[in-house]
């Protein structure tokens, strides 16, 4: 089974070598840049995106990649499987990892493969396409199926209270602030229900990711921004970079990783409307369990907390169609 760390300074000659390695050949073939500096540059690239691959308790390879929510796609800038333990399916193994991890947040996976390398042919076998192609290499793209997030858009957009609320949310010029929990979950749990009256917002949460962020009161002037654009609305904002402090866990990575560690999966999903006045939907867990009426326990809290919420705030009362997963 393998698994991801992120990498820090103190891998940048291990890097330098894997890719030497795994793919000086094919850039020399390439005709492409392949010097000491343009490996070393190359390596430092987009360098907070750089994870180790793991197996068997070993560093076998390495894998950069992030989401871009504004191309709709996560972007896997570089995958490098040391030669020792290629031929192991360790890249398939990478790949449906980037996948799934794709799928959860509704994205594309995108890549670019040099035209010698002989991956081409297992992106091709992914289910990637290609879809732009210079001398060197190939642009390709395997779409995802973004059925969950046209329904949520339709419904999102036909809530005036709702649109109201993300528009507040939008002057608050927080790039990574969505609006989280019961404001995306119950309304698909109402539409689903059939109910032609929507569930009142007992409260809205919002939340953000600053790792720069160490002040709490930060987040209460925004909260207090929030109030006097809307003051009926019960407004409760939180930055999720200082959230594992109170939460006794590492520290989070970024805004989903912390969504992943909220008592039921099913909450783990969130919403903001950008500039361009369009919606951008996030999840710690996917969103097919949610349109599937499903509520689930997540085993990374203690299994009370989520009976106490689900006993103090009467879902499957107020939603009947529910199933538990324990």
């Amino acid at each position: 089974m393998i698994s991801l760390q992120k990498a820090t300074q103190n891998d940048v000659d291990y890097l330098v070598s894997l890719r030497k390695l795994t793919m000086h050949s094919y850039l020399l073939e390439a005709g492409m840049p392949c010097s000491e500096q343009d490996h070393i540059a190359r390596v430092n690239y987009q360098f907070a995106a750089t994870h180790l691959i793991v197996f068997d308790g070993s560093i076998v390879g390495m894998v950069k990649f992030a989401n871009q929510l504004e191309t709709g796609c996560c972007y896997i800038y570089q995958l490098q499987i040391h030669p020792d333990f290629q031929n192991k399916q360790l890249g398939s193994q990478v790949m449906a990892l980037m996948i799934e991890n794709a799928k959860v947040q509704q994205l594309d996976v995108a890549l670019s493969v040099i035209k010698q390398n002989p991956a081409y042919g297992l992106y091709l076998k992914l289910g990637f396409q290609v879809v732009g192609e210079d001398s060197a290499e190939y642009l390709m793209r395997r779409p995802c199926d973004h059925s969950y997030q046209h329904l949520l858009e339709r419904d999102v957009l036909d809530d005036p209270l709702r649109m109201s609320a993300l528009n507040a949310v939008r002057q608050l010029n927080i790039p990574s602030a969505y609006i989280a929990a019961g404001f995306l979950r119950n309304l698909v749990w109402d539409k689903l229900h059939g109910k032609t009256k929507l569930s009142g917002l007992n409260d809205v949460d919002v939340i953000y990711f600053d790792q720069n962020e160490t002040d709490h009161n930060i987040a209460k002037h925004h909260q207090a921004s929030l109030v006097k654009l809307m003051p009926n609305v019960n407004w409760q904002v939180k930055n999720q970079a200082l959230m594992h402090i109170k939460n006794h866990d590492n520290p989070y990575c970024c805004l989903v990783d912390a969504m992943r560690y909220w008592p039921e999966k099913e909450t783990a999903v969130a919403v903001k409307l950008n500039h361009a006045n369009q919606l951008t939907f996030i999840s710690g867990f996917g969103f097919e369990s949610l349109f599937n009426l499903t509520l689930r326990y997540n085993s990374k809290r203690e299994k009370a907390i989520f009976l106490t919420r689900l006993n103090n705030k009467k879902w499957q009362e107020k939603w009947p169609k529910l199933t538990l997963e324990l």
